[in-house]
């Protein structure tokens, strides 16, 4: 046993002062020898990287810039065009009312006619009547009487369109009917010698205006324009409603892009429609108003750009100006022929890289500043650290020689409280030989034993965190679909109810409806392949680009096309979904359906039996691309009833692996028809489970009814 003992010393003896001294000389030689090159090295380093880095940078702020202002333009652009469209639509619908008036002035009822002298209590509640000079009030009496009547269109149209400032009718026989009531028009004031009038009478079609100063407030204002002609075609006058550019900075061209970025809005012929701090100035309302023609600038960049915006592109270039160069994005805004510009000057983009470089250069010099230091006092360090070690190496190897048993009893010492359960207990035994190997493979199995141990702690915790973290998912995706009902209580054209019911904690069956006109109602419904985690984030994304794309106004089958081919290419697992797209017009019932690969919806007609809807059968969404679909038209009459489901309804199964079915769904409706969509879905849900009789739900289910009601007026 001495022996034995005495070998290990020998072998820790002669390896530790060995081999630390041969390591210690080479490391210091080698050390001082490098020491004096790494501060260049690091230096050259460190310059290079920084300028990389500030090219680097540079070019991505510029590329994303590009990318950023161009979708900006995008979506200013698009912004335009809905509000014109707006402006339009409503322009057409008191033009086609105007028109039934003169047609049937029996059928409707004519206001009390206010003038300017007659201030009436309410301005917002009635218009204003003028008269063009040189008109007798007492030769035009009937058209006045049915310009009073128009009233029931403005007001409403103006209360709910914030963006017309006024809305009129100016007549050939020299009326202007003008909403909201106000004074100080000039008398002189003729609407058949206005623009907006000279041009709607002789294009006989709707349209707009170039820039005008506006009679009643001197502001700059553009008019959309529609002629009215009575039943036998014969010129009327003009409805005509005011949009400012005003309103137009304010809700179109009001983004701010940096410090110094500004937008600006140009007409088919390059003159500036909008931009920040246009105002018309002292130019009066009767005088041609034509602000800056960018085409005849002298800067030839800007020309070209102009030339691209004006003949419908959208892009992005750069223009050199007097004050530096800039970017300027660009977008179509198709209603009026107009485009939209984003200006963003190329300093502002590339700012955050220069000033990066400013840093870069001020860290360098601090850098090379305390590399110099540092290495000094590494120096200096590592001389005293050598004579340190060789002293602490000698002293070392003295000492465990003397110490050599100790290992041993450590060893004995520590196995024991390992084995009473004291897992933190450590051996801390370092001979190099076969007492440190056994001390680290009993280190080790108290590691194992303690790790096995937080490891079935953590996989208790974890699997109380996933299932927290679904129950929160299962409420997120609840949050996703409509759930408050009625869900417009305004509309009375239509009852509608609608509920999804998981499989599991979260599923792939989807349901929405949406209006994307005032009175035209999307309804969807979907089921994707698979269940749970992965089925709910495609049914998320499927669900918004279905109704991103209806709001884009696209039909039935344009949204399932559309959404097939945004799906299909980016789908690498393949998945898909079913589903039924459909329009319902609230006015007269009419309603158009496009199946994608879904179950034939079940429809009730004023109380009958439920049969089911012959659709085309359409392919599922997301498999194939370039899928064509069809639509089908159905006439909802009042008191009929759609029902639209998914496989899970019809698929359900009891015990004996027996499914609900088609046939004993269509007499469940027909036993609950006449109830109202709430008890109609939910006492199918109820007869559902009493097929199931507790067998575990084995598909999502999701259920929407829609009864139509005809076009009632909300109360």
């Amino acid at each position: 046993m001495a022996r034995f003992k005495l070998n290990i010393t020998g072998k820790i003896l002669l390896i530790l002062l060995s081999l630390s001294l041969i390591a210690l000389i080479i490391f210091t030689t080698l050390a001082l020898n490098n020491m004096m090159r790494l501060g260049g090295y690091a230096l050259e380093a460190n310059k290079l990287l920084g300028a990389r880095a500030v090219g680097d940078s540079t070019e991505a702020l510029k590329k994303q810039a590009e990318e950023q202002l161009l979708m900006l333009a995008v979506n200013q652009a698009a912004i335009s065009n809905a509000l014109f469209e707006r402006v339009e639509s409503e322009v057409e619908t008191v033009s086609n009312y105007a028109a039934s008036v003169w047609a049937n002035p029996a059928n409707f009822t004519p206001r009390k006619t206010y003038f300017q002298t007659d201030k009436p209590p309410d301005v917002f509640a009635t218009s204003v009547a003028l008269t063009a000079p040189g008109v007798a009030i007492a030769s035009i009496g009937e058209d006045l009487r049915m310009c009073s009547s128009l009233d029931s269109i403005f007001i409403p149209i103006s209360q709910n369109d914030p963006n017309i400032m006024q809305i009129y009718m100016g007549t050939e026989s020299g009326i202007a009917q003008l909403y909201p009531w106000a004074t100080g028009i000039p008398a002189t004031f003729d609407p058949r010698l206005r623009d907006w009038y000279v041009r709607a009478r002789e294009e006989k079609s709707l349209g707009w205006t170039n820039v005008m100063v506006d009679a009643v407030g001197g502001k700059l204002m553009v008019t959309c324009s529609r002629p009215v002609f009575d039943a036998k075609r014969r010129f009327i006058g003009v409805i005509g409603a005011d949009v400012t550019i005003d309103t137009i900075n304010q809700k179109i061209i009001n983004s701010q892009v940096g410090r110094k970025g500004y937008a600006f809005l140009v007409d088919g012929d390059g003159h500036v429609i909008a931009r920040p701090g246009l105002q018309a100035g002292d130019m009066r309302w009767d005088e041609s108003y034509r602000s800056e023609n960018l085409l005849q600038s002298g800067n030839q960049d800007l020309v070209r750009i102009v030339k691209e915006m004006i003949t419908i592109n959208t892009g992005i270039s750069r223009c050199k100006f007097e004050d530096g160069e800039k970017y300027i994005a660009y977008a179509p805004v198709m209603r009026p022929g107009w485009s939209i510009g984003i200006v963003m000057p190329l300093e502002e983009i590339i700012a955050p890289a220069m000033e990066t470089q400013s840093r870069i250069a001020s860290v360098t010099e601090a850098f090379m500043e305390q590399t110099d230091r540092q290495i000094q006092e590494m120096q200096l360090i590592l001389i005293l650290t050598s004579a340190g070690i060789i002293i602490l190496v000698t002293g070392v190897a003295y000492i465990l020689s003397r110490r050599i048993t100790r290992p041993i009893l450590a060893l004995d010492s520590g196995a024991r409280l390992i084995g009473r359960g004291n897992l933190d207990h450590r051996l801390d035994i370092s001979t190099g030989d076969e007492i440190q190997d056994l001390a680290d493979t009993f280190n080790s199995m108290a590691h194992d034993l303690k790790s096995y141990i937080a490891d079935l702690q953590q996989t208790t915790q974890t699997k109380e965190r996933i299932e927290s973290e679904l129950r929160v998912a299962t409420e997120i995706q609840s949050s996703m679909l409509p759930r408050i009902f009625p869900p417009f209580p305004e509309r009375k054209e239509f009852d509608l109810y609608a509920i999804m019911h998981p499989a599991r904690e979260v599923g792939g069956d989807f349901y929405d409806f949406f209006f994307v006109a005032d009175n035209k109602l999307c309804l969807v419904v979907g089921d994707v392949c698979g269940k749970g985690i992965p089925a709910a984030l495609f049914m998320a994304i499927s669900k918004t680009l279905i109704k991103t794309e209806a709001l884009l106004g696209f039909t039935a089958d344009q949204v399932l096309s559309r959404v097939n081919d945004i799906i299909y290419p980016d789908n690498e697992t393949s998945m898909f979904f079913t589903g039924i797209c459909a329009f319902l017009d609230t006015e007269n019932g009419g309603l158009s359906v496009g199946n994608g690969g879904h179950n034939l919806p079940l429809l009730s007609s004023a109380g009958g039996d439920f049969k089911l809807v012959q659709l085309p059968r359409g392919l599922v969404v997301g498999a194939m691309p370039h899928i064509s679909y069809e639509t089908q038209a159905i006439n909802l009459a009042p008191g009929d009833t759609l029902f639209l489901y998914t496989d899970g309804v019809t698929e359900a199964m009891n015990g004996q692996g027996e499914l609900y079915g088609t046939d004993r769904l269509t007499r469940c409706l027909d036993r609950l028809n006449g109830n109202s969509v709430y008890d109609l879905i939910h006492g199918i849900k109820a007869d559902i489970e009493a097929h199931a009789q507790g067998t575990p739900q084995s598909d999502d289910i999701t259920m929407l009814a829609l009864r139509y009601n005809g076009n009632v007026k909300s109360g």
